[in-house]
């Protein structure tokens, strides 16, 4: 699974690689996965749209479309992408494509398909759960000690469990 580590070095990787390009066409091959939240065809709503930013927030990734869509991706425990080209082998657990202008393809896997793919429109970001619900984040916001205690005071039980909630 994914890890907030793990999804910093993949935002580092995408960030140069994606920011710029336009995606050209896009394929759902595995239906289930994406939540299309904006109302309008996936395919044709997101043909055209070009990456403006790659972040991470937790465990997700926030892909911006622009000013107005993003794609987040929650990749859960069997998630990941692929960055290739279209003639690279694709992996049966491939969900969706994205054709890019430059050549290759950005590729969005799982394996038993637990992940989540949200397209959504900027101001809906508040209705995923997952990403609204969220403490510090472990590598960009330092939490001193004195915070930390605070924060676990209201909290009984084993630290594990009161660390891993939500």
């Amino acid at each position: 699974m994914p890890e907030a580590p793990d999804l910093f070095v993949i935002r580092e990787f995408l960030e140069p690689r994606l920011s710029g390009r336009t995606i050209i066409g896009a394929t759902e091959r595995k239906p289930l996965v994406l939540r299309n939240m904006v109302g309008q065809q996936f395919i044709d709503d997101i043909t055209g749209r070009k990456f403006t930013a790659v972040q991470r927030k937790g465990k997700l990734l926030l892909l911006s479309l622009g000013d107005e869509r993003l794609l987040v991706i929650s990749p859960m425990l069997t998630g990941g992408l692929h960055y290739s080209i279209p003639s690279d082998r694709m992996a049966a657990s491939t969900i969706l494509t994205f054709d890019l202008d430059d050549g290759h393809q950005l590729r969005y896997f799982d394996q038993k398909r637990m992940g989540q793919v949200y397209y959504l429109r900027r101001d809906q970001l508040g209705e995923i759960v997952r990403l609204e619900n969220q403490g510090p984040d472990v590598i960009d916001e330092p939490l001193d000690f004195e915070e930390f205690v605070a924060a676990l005071k209201s909290y009984r039980g084993e630290i594990k469990g009161i660390l891993t909630r939500g």
